[in-house]
């Protein structure tokens, strides 16, 4: 063989090793695009979970937002029980006599529910959305069965210290025994 002819037999095996290089690459790259894909589908799918549990949860607590309004209005117990699912509603007023805390309490198979709504200093406080506050909290904590909410601003905590209330755990949505 020549020098010439083994040239152009290196070169073309160079080529065709180049091409197969390329395809092994063009393989991977796909693979691992495929792999991307398939871990974004998944966290997709986990987040449509999640997303779904939530609106669940959320519908849970519209109902009962719904029975607590329905029982506000009509009361049926027997003598000398207390009403289930009913929503007593307490209101404590500042000097200027505005309802600066409401709580929503709720006895139901012997443990008592409560919703608190504190107002701020610069809120012009309202019974209605005192009262609203209150009774969303009161139903999130029928659903969850779980303290939430822990009181963090400083002026509530001031609101609370003037009026002498102490909320059961610092929560304003609260569970616990009689």
């Amino acid at each position: 063989m020549s020098k010439s002819a083994t040239t152009k037999s290196v070169k073309k095996a160079l080529g065709i090793l180049k091409s197969l290089q390329d395809q092994m690459s063009t393989k991977t790259k796909e693979a691992t695009l495929e792999d991307a894909l398939a871990a974004i589908q998944k966290e997709e799918a986990a987040l449509e979970k999640k997303r779904l549990k939530v609106l669940k949860r959320q519908e849970k607590v519209d109902d009962t937002i719904r029975t607590l309004r329905l029982n506000k209005c009509t009361i049926k117990t027997k003598k000398d029980q207390e009403p289930d699912m009913y929503p007593m509603f307490r209101k404590f007023y500042d000097l200027d006599n505005r309802p600066v805390v409401t709580i929503c309490t709720v006895y139901r198979r012997g443990k008592v529910y409560e919703g608190w709504a504190i107002c701020s200093d610069v809120e012009n406080p309202r019974h209605k959305k005192g009262e609203g506050i209150a009774l969303k909290r009161v139903a999130e904590v029928l659903v969850t069965k779980k303290n939430s909410l822990p009181i963090q601003r400083e002026d509530a905590a001031d609101i609370l210290a003037t009026l002498n209330l102490n909320p059961h755990a610092g929560y304003k949505s609260v569970c616990y025994n009689k």
